[in-house]
């Protein structure tokens, strides 16, 4: 954000601020000046009286336990909330990971923020107790906080949820308001989505299904992830609500038939490609393991989390085959090709599309396959 467009932002939100306490009654009608989630906070804060003494930070012990509690998240987030340190370290911001409640677990730099509450009831708006409430991903910078004492910095948080689609934590950046831009939305938002699929990898289930149009995109964060009790989904990531449509609970409880066809598990272990009941091509490979963890256990719709258990020894595991696994991505890629092209009649730019690639790409793949 340029320079005097922050300033002139600030001066809006400071004339906002001031009127802010006038107001009687309602809804705050700041949309001109405010972001929307920010006016709705202001207003929840205005109705808590969000301006009395800060709560002060947990002790060591009770950091602990509360890290326990959150064995799995803790584990899980902690390559990314290292990434993201030192990513933004010489902008002078930090990252932080907080629980549902909006307590911070863990900084990259293990420092005073650690085991301090950020809920809005203890410091009115702010990236991490708003984006608990809108539950999306979301920033707030200066004199957005409600609290003066916040006004100076900035931060973008995203809410990290499970394979139920429950809020079990948000990753944040903090740091001067000035360096909590677009960019910072975007590394929350893209860490959160990986902190999500290794929650998922880590969950037990009878199967867990990895899908995508896009072969390549297999075993990333950006893959389909679905797990599977009884044939019927337990469990299912916010790409794979992205790649089917619809909403989470729309789908826990479904036949994976409904999504992948009736021949989804001869994958089991094995990538390859099936026809969707769309007729239109996943690719898919279906594993079985049961990483030492946590399982989702049954509800009145057959599907809900039970609450962490204290972390437990792996046993070591069981030497295993080595998996070829580029010599089964080329052939993944290979058949996807041979059948876009078959339902595009050869056509390469349809076909192209279909692969969610370009045409130069394809071409080049093609080429790769008939060089001797």
């Amino acid at each position: 954000m340029r320079r005097d467009a922050f300033v002139e932002m600030q001066r809006c939100l400071r004339r906002a601020q001031e009127a802010l306490p006038a107001s009687t009654g309602g809804d705050v009608d700041l949309a001109h000046d405010v972001p929307p989630h920010v006016a709705r906070s202001w207003d929840r804060c205005r109705a808590m009286c969000a301006s009395h003494p800060i709560p002060t930070p947990l002790t060591g012990a009770e950091l602990a336990d509360l890290r326990e509690g959150a064995h799995l998240l803790w584990r899980c987030a902690q390559p990314e909330l290292d990434a993201l340190g030192e990513y933004v370290h010489a902008s002078g911001c930090v990252a932080l990971l907080a629980n549902e409640n909006g307590l911070v677990l863990g900084t990259s730099d293990g420092g005073a923020l650690c085991g301090t509450d950020w809920a809005e009831a203890a410091r009115g708006t702010n990236a991490i107790g708003t984006a608990l409430h809108e539950q999306g991903v979301l920033k707030v910078v200066g004199r957005e906080h409600y609290l003066d004492a916040f006004q100076t910095h900035g931060g973008a948080a995203a809410p990290v949820v499970d394979g139920l689609g429950t809020l079990v934590g948000v990753l944040a950046l903090w740091g001067p308001s000035a360096q909590i831009g677009t960019h910072a939305l975007a590394l929350v938002q893209m860490a959160a989505a990986q902190v999500e699929h290794r929650l998922l990898c880590r969950t037990n289930a009878s199967e867990r299904v990895h899908f995508h149009r896009r072969p390549s995109l297999l075993g990333t964060p950006q893959e389909g992830l679905l797990l599977v009790e009884d044939g019927r989904i337990a469990g299912i990531n916010r790409a794979a609500v992205a790649l089917l449509g619809g909403g989470m609970q729309a789908w826990l409880g479904r036949p994976v038939a409904q999504v992948l066809g009736e021949n989804w598990l001869r994958l089991v272990g094995q990538p390859g490609l099936v026809s969707a009941p769309d007729d239109l091509p996943w690719a898919v490979t279906v594993d079985s393991e049961r990483p030492p963890c946590i399982r989702p256990a049954s509800r009145r719709n057959g599907l809900s989390h039970p609450r962490p258990q204290p972390a437990m020894r792996a046993a070591p595991a069981p030497e295993a085959a080595p998996k070829p696994a580029a010599v089964r991505l080329s052939q993944l890629r290979r058949e996807a090709v041979a059948l876009a092209l078959k339902q595009h009649g050869g056509h390469i730019a349809p076909a192209a599309r279909s692969l969610g690639v370009g045409r130069s790409t394809l071409y080049r793949w093609l080429q790769d396959e008939a060089a001797p």
